[in-house]
């Protein structure tokens, strides 16, 4: 069985997306950046529907699915955010559920899955030029989503470090870039309909 490399953040929104419908072609592939805000201005599109008088986050990519066409822009950055909705541990066993904690002779089993730290919005960039996974950690969820949380900032470039054991967050040559980073990440998060990229 080969080995598969693990990025960060990738387990959170490198999924398979399939879409079938009237005017996409069987086999159609795309490597377009979409984001699960997309999905619904695609389907509309796709059906010939036009969309609410109440503008959204996302953007159709119905374009991209029946060939693509010149000059139409493509993201090349989505937010993610992960951890917003508790503040305690969870954890996972061996017991019949296949979750939560175990009891008895198998309480030495119990596996932590996740923590109230593990709570951080980011971006994936993937360009031209770059091709980075950035995060600004916070120390649980119950602190504003804002960068006056941040208490812990993660950046790779997969280029040069496909297995992320390098964050140039930490280096000092990249200051300028992690906050010109910093600045985009919450310009995307707090944006609203048309000021999103």
């Amino acid at each position: 069985m080969p080995v598969e490399k693990f990025h960060f953040l990738e387990a959170d929104i490198h999924v398979p997306f399939l879409v079938r419908g009237p005017g996409v072609p069987p086999g159609t592939k795309s490597s377009a950046i979409v984001s699960n805000i997309d999905i619904g201005a695609t389907i509309l599109d796709l059906a010939g529907v036009q969309p609410a008088s109440t503008p959204t986050d996302g953007q159709s990519f119905a374009w991209d699915l029946r060939g693509g066409s010149a000059g139409t822009p493509t993201r090349d950055r989505t937010l993610i955010e992960y951890g917003r909705w508790g503040t305690g541990y969870f954890t996972r066993g061996p017991c019949p559920s296949g979750c939560g904690v175990c009891e008895g002779e198998d309480k030495d089993l119990n596996m932590l899955m996740d923590g109230p730290s593990d709570v951080y919005t980011g971006m994936r960039i993937i360009n031209a030029t770059h091709n980075i996974a950035y995060a600004e950690f916070s120390q649980n969820a119950s602190v504003p989503d804002a960068h006056s949380s941040t208490n812990w900032t993660e950046c790779y470039d997969l280029n040069a470090d496909p297995w992320q054991m390098i964050n140039i967050a930490l280096l000092p040559a990249n200051a300028p870039f992690m906050a010109q980073l910093s600045s985009e990440l919450w310009s995307i998060a707090h944006c609203s309909a048309g000021d999103c990229p």
